[in-house]
């Protein structure tokens, strides 16, 4: 990923290539899978989100084209590299927010139920990411700082997308659970995972991950 994001920073569009969409142009801004008005809690949250995320800069180094769905299921590992695929979601938004996908998605991999693991794996994951991701490219120390906001955001999006698409069939007990506590966990605003970025924040601004 930090590959791809210090391409990206560089990358000029040729003439007749295809323009992809910014980041409030995707399907959860309008359209059939666009947040709903109605569900007013929902929406506040993540118009509250919308609100701040709309004041942060968009310069060369800190917003360009992502890949928007970089989790453990587009990608390939053969002889220790790493093939990224599926890039039909791709769009401009900042890098910060394809970082957050990534750590949102390996936690889906540990139950919520486990509390302690979660964190735990949460913490080691991010830090090898991170470090990994600090050899190709930089992050400002003040973008680690908004990891939990990009999170909550990936959560409200996937809640959203989940939701519309299920309803679409008729949900069993374990489908009505899963919303269930994505939903609560959103409205009581309830952090996605509990790690320390503070300390991570320390650590990448002297690239020590």
């Amino acid at each position: 990923m930090g590959k791809i994001h210090c391409l990206a920073k560089n990358y000029t569009l040729k003439e007749g290539a295809c323009t992809r969409k910014q980041w409030n142009e995707d399907l959860n801004f309008k359209g059939e899978y666009a947040i709903d008005e109605e569900d007013c809690v929902i929406y506040n949250i993540w118009t509250e989100i919308i609100k701040e995320m709309n004041t942060f800069p968009k310069d060369k180094d800190s917003y360009g084209l992502i890949h928007n769905d970089f989790h453990q299921y587009n990608f390939f590992i053969y002889d220790g590299d790493i093939t990224v695929f599926d890039f039909d979601d791709c769009l401009y938004h900042w890098y910060i927010c394809d970082v957050a996908i990534a750590i949102y998605h390996s936690l889906q991999t540990i139950s919520v139920k486990s509390v302690q693991e979660r964190v735990e794996f949460g913490i080691k994951f991010t830090e090898s990411f991170l470090k990994g991701y600090l050899e190709e490219n930089k992050i400002k120390e003040k973008w680690i700082d908004r990891i939990p906001l990009f999170l909550e955001y990936r959560r409200i999006c996937s809640y959203n997308f989940i939701l519309k698409l299920w309803r679409k069939n008729e949900l069993n007990d374990c489908q009505k659970e899963y919303l269930r506590n994505m939903r609560y966990n959103i409205e009581n605003r309830i952090p996605y995972i509990n790690i320390d970025f503070k300390r991570l924040k320390k650590l990448s601004e002297s690239n020590k991950l």
